[in-house]
């Protein structure tokens, strides 16, 4: 079946609201591209920003990364395995994970 998914990442800051270098962030995404792409055959990356509140109250406003697979590989193990690798990449408490399995038409 063909399948949709997004995997969102933040990449601002790590788990322990530490800055990731540019450094850190393009070993990151360019890892997580191999792996995306060894798993599912590519992958599309989307630039964002996220948004969420600390124990302060205090808005925390980051950059993040939506990476976009599709295709007959996508399932729902494979994806949950990409999301821990990575959460574990970029250093993350969570990440966010959306899979669809409606109609998609490539055009």
């Amino acid at each position: 079946m063909f399948m949709q998914a997004t995997i969102t990442v933040g990449c601002g800051e790590d788990r322990d609201c530490k800055p990731l270098s540019r450094e850190e962030e393009a070993f990151a995404t360019e890892s997580a591209m191999r792996i995306l792409s060894l798993h599912f055959g590519g992958v599309t990356i989307l630039k964002g920003d996220g948004a969420w509140l600390d124990d302060n109250d205090t808005l925390i406003v980051e950059p993040c990364r939506h990476f976009l697979v599709m295709g007959d590989k996508v399932t729902p193990e494979l994806v949950g395995q990409a999301a821990v690798s990575l959460r574990n990449l970029f250093n993350q408490s969570c990440v966010v994970v959306s899979i669809s399995n409606s109609a998609i038409t490539l055009v």
